[in-house]
């Protein structure tokens, strides 16, 4: 299990408040990460057609359809980690919490995403760099949040030398793992 004091060391920032979280939480909520416009870099060697006359996809699209896939990865993966972790974990992006129960909400916002170059065997340099916030609430109480942390997977330790040339798509899971096990770290400390 990744301790969260094992990201303090790596660069990343994090803020956790001593707010009380009195006994395990009854779901963890995952938000889909938002994604702002233009901070999508992608491989400037795509991108055109095979087809000769016609263009490409557009730049715009084919960067909105990397931050969508890339959000939706890193949702599904949390949420499918802490599952095997042992936590009621559910993906959405509008369910709230039940009137009398405890909950963990995890959300985020993309601060990079980097295509890398795809060209080749495989893809490589592709990086994701993300704020993550952690709401705990209570009842009807308002949400009360108990962490925020960034994270850069050029930060994160790889488990083996055959997973640095990966596509953006593997770095998404590798990100995603990493912050599931920092939230049931969290949940765990905070129980």
């Amino acid at each position: 299990m990744v301790a969260l004091p094992l990201f303090f060391g790596l660069g990343t920032s994090a803020q956790s408040s001593d707010a009380p979280a009195p006994e395990h939480p009854d779901q963890i909520i995952v938000r889909r990460f938002a994604t702002p416009r233009h901070i999508v870099a992608l491989d400037p060697s795509l991108g055109f057609s095979l087809d000769r006359g016609k263009p490409g996809v557009p730049r715009a699209r084919r960067a909105a359809s990397i931050a969508r896939a890339t959000a939706f990865i890193v949702a599904d993966t949390i949420t499918h980690e802490l599952r095997d972790l042992g936590y009621h974990a559910v993906q959405s992006d509008e369910g709230g919490a039940e009137p009398d129960g405890r909950f963990l909400v995890v959300s985020g916002v993309f601060r990079n995403i980097n295509e890398g170059h795809r060209r080749g065997a495989a893809a490589k340099d592709a990086s994701i760099a993300v704020s993550v916030e952690i709401d705990i609430q209570i009842h009807d109480a308002r949400p009360q949040r108990i962490a925020v942390f960034r994270l850069d997977t050029r930060q994160i330790p790889h488990q083996n030398s055959t997973q640095r040339n990966s596509g953006v798509s593997s770095v998404a899971t590798r990100l995603a793992v990493t912050i599931a096990h920092t939230v049931a770290e969290l949940a765990h400390r905070k129980n």
